[in-house]
């Protein structure tokens, strides 16, 4: 299993409401989710949806998914994951989560 010691992307899901970005490095994947505009249903569908890039991030072979955000009630409400740590960038506090995809069961 190659694991990225560059740092690369990959759109995992687009549509006109949302991008899912996965992002690898140093042997971690992150998940880096945007939202264009206020849609309740971005976010809905996206909920929805995790559980695909929770299986596919777990198909490569990763023990873990990490997520950081400055806004963490959407991540919250994401098959429940578990609280890292935080770090201050620009002024702005971050927090970082991360799945553990060792316990983690499909639906």
């Amino acid at each position: 299993m190659s694991r990225h010691t560059q740092r690369s992307f990959e759109v995992f899901l687009e549509d006109e409401h949302r991008k899912v970005m996965l992002e690898y490095f140093k042997g971690y994947v992150f998940a880096h989710i945007t939202f264009y505009g206020n849609s309740f249903e971005a976010y809905k569908k996206t909920k929805r949806e995790f559980h695909t890039i929770l299986d596919f991030t777990k198909s490569k072979g990763y023990n873990y998914l990490l997520t950081y955000t400055k806004n963490a009630k959407f991540v919250k409400k994401l098959y429940n994951p578990e609280y890292v740590s935080s770090f201050t960038h620009n002024n702005e506090i971050y927090e970082v989560y991360r799945w553990d995809l060792t316990q983690y069961q499909s639906p």
